[in-house]
């Protein structure tokens, strides 16, 4: 439990951080990578929780 409070809180920090992110502006090359992050990230989150 105490890893899932971390990463809650890693995520938040994270998600506060890509909502500052305008995706408009990114390529097709950053929009892909964000998108990737965004995924893994999910996934870590969904473990930890289990």
């Amino acid at each position: 439990m105490s890893d899932y409070l971390n990463y809650m809180s890693d995520y938040a920090d994270w998600a506060e951080k890509l909502e500052a992110l305008d995706e408009d502006d990114m390529n097709e090359a950053e929009l892909a990578y964000y998108t990737e992050v965004q995924l893994r990230v999910s996934k870590k989150m969904m473990d930890a929780a289990l």
